[in-house]
C-alpha cells in the first residue's frame, strides 16, 4: 500500500494547468531547481507545442505520472498513453492519475527493442551484482502499436539508460508518425547496450533535427543547441561530459518540424 497521508502530496500550478502529485520518496523534488517547477525548460516547449495542436502524446518510464498529468491537464483532446513497468511506481502513477481525474491508458511494460522478460532495478534495465530486482515484460513500441494503433506524435523518453532500446524498438514509429522527441540521455556508464552516437544516429536516419535542451532542470525558456558538428562529437564522446552532465543528465530534442 501507498502512505497516501497527505505530506508527500505536492501541488502544481504549471503554465495554467494545476495538478497534485504523489512523490512518496521524494524523487521529483529532489531533481527540481529550488524556486522553479520540476524540468521547466521542457514543460514550456511542451506546452508551445501543445498550444497549436492536439497530439497523441507516449510519456515513456512515467514514473510517478508528472509528464502524463502535465499535458493531460494542458492539452485536454490529446490523446495520453504512459508506460510504466516498476510495480512500486505503478501503483503511485495509478493514485496520482485517480487524484487527477486524468484518464490516460496505462501500460504496464518496458519498451525495448525485442519482446521478451527482463530484469527491472528500480528504473532501470542496467542490473549489476546482487541488487533487488523484478521479472518484467519487454516489448517493442512497433510491436505494440500494430495491435493499439496508437500512431503517436510527441513522445516523452526517461527510462535510465535505455533510451536506445526504446528507440530502436520504435524504428517504424520514428519514420511514420511521430515529429517531436524529448529524450533524457544518461551517462555512458549507464546506458544498456546502445551508445550515445547509436542513439543520436537512429533519429537522424529517421529524419530529425537534433538540439540540446541546455540547462533544462534550471531555465524556464529553453535553449536550443543544433547537435551538429562539433557538438555531436563532443556529446557522442564520453570524456567530453562534465560532471553536471553526469550527475544531471542531458535533454535531446528531437523534431521534424523546427
Amino acid at each position: 500500500m501507498i502512505d497516501t497521508d497527505g505530506k508527500n502530496l505536492d501541488f502544481y500550478t504549471i503554465h495554467g494547468a494545476s495538478f497534485q502529485l504523489l512523490d512518496p520518496d521524494r524523487s521529483v523534488a529532489k531533481e527540481t531547481t529550488q524556486g522553479l517547477d520540476y524540468e521547466p525548460a521542457v514543460t514550456q516547449h511542451l506546452k508551445q507545442i501543445l498550444e497549436k495542436e492536439n497530439l497523441c502524446f507516449l510519456d515513456v518510464g512515467a514514473h510517478y505520472g508528472y509528464y502524463t498529468v502535465y499535458v493531460s491537464k494542458i492539452s485536454a483532446n490529446s490523446r495520453v498513453y504512459s508506460f510504466e513497468p516498476g510495480a512500486k511506481h505503478l501503483e503511485v502513477l495509478r493514485h496520482n492519475l485517480r487524484i487527477n481525474d486524468v484518464e490516460a491508458r496505462v501500460y504496464n511494460v518496458a519498451l525495448s527493442d525485442e519482446t521478451k522478460e527482463v530484469l527491472f532495478h528500480n528504473r532501470t534495465m542496467k542490473v549489476e551484482g546482487e541488487l533487488e530486482t523484478e521479472r518484467i515484460k519487454a516489448t517493442t513500441f512497433d510491436e505494440l502499436n500494430s495491435q493499439e494503433n496508437i500512431r503517436p506524435e510527441i513522445v516523452k523518453i526517461d527510462v535510465h539508460g535505455a533510451e536506445g532500446k526504446v528507440l530502436y524498438g520504435m524504428k517504424k514509429a520514428l519514420n511514420e508518425t511521430i515529429k517531436y522527441l524529448f529524450i533524457e540521455i544518461h551517462a555512458a556508464h549507464l546506458l544498456v547496450d546502445y551508445s550515445h552516437q547509436q542513439i543520436l544516429d537512429i533519429l537522424l536516419e529517421s529524419g530529425f533535427k537534433l538540439f540540446e535542451l541546455d540547462n533544462f532542470r534550471d531555465t524556464t525558456s529553453p535553449i536550443f543547441i543544433p547537435i551538429v558538428d562539433s557538438v555531436y562529437e563532443n556529446f557522442i564522446n564520453p570524456n567530453k561530459w562534465t560532471e553536471d552532465h553526469i550527475k544531471r543528465e542531458r535533454m535531446v530534442f528531437a523534431s521534424k518540424n523546427f
